[in-house]
């Protein structure tokens, strides 16, 4: 609540700005942008499918935070064809239980361009690109077992780089690797 929303009919795109959005039990697809959300407080995607989102930006879910640095939650959906998160500004960031829908196998999360002030946790299901992130004092990130991580090539007019201020907890073994 507290923001501007509407449907923006010729992509078949949800755009917000500010204010909070919920995604529930909602299947996107084939648009240019699934969800496009910019400067609000807290976005929440829970079991929902992305998929076929392909023209243009080619991404479900794309977060910008400009002047506010928004709370994400993503878990329980599921990301087909041309249908990544691209998630920037961002202070929190939950995930769990995301999956790729099948045969596609290249469907990612973009972090970039922030500044995590809570614990970061990066869990198996999609891979992440990572570019500009960086996780404050005191705070941890976590990289469980299973999960793919790959930096991003150039973006942004800078290479890409992960700051660890905090704390990092790679937790893969022999038998289920972190990559």
């Amino acid at each position: 609540g507290g923001g501007d929303c509407w449907y923006w009919l010729y992509n078949g795109v949800i755009q917000s700005f500010g204010g909070d959005l919920i995604i529930l039990s909602t299947e996107i697809s084939k648009n240019i942008l699934g969800i496009y959300y910019e400067n609000g407080k807290s976005l929440t995607v829970d079991a929902s499918i992305f998929d076929d989102n392909q023209i243009g930006y080619s991404s479900g879910i794309s977060v910008r935070g400009y002047t506010i640095n928004p709370r994400v939650v993503i878990i329980n959906s599921s990301f087909g064809k041309n249908s990544s998160v691209s998630l920037s500004g961002v202070s929190e960031f939950i995930n769990s239980g995301n999956r790729i829908i099948p045969p596609n196998t290249s469907e990612s999360i973009r972090l970039y361009d922030s500044i995590f002030s809570t614990d970061l946790v990066l869990n198996p299901g999609l891979t992440f690109l990572i570019g500009n992130v960086s996780v404050d004092r005191g705070k941890t990130l976590t990289i469980n077992a299973g999960s793919i991580v790959k930096f991003q090539s150039y973006i942004n007019g800078r290479y890409p780089r992960l700051l660890i201020r905090g704390t990092m907890q790679v937790k893969g073994d022999s038998d289920n690797k972190v990559y």
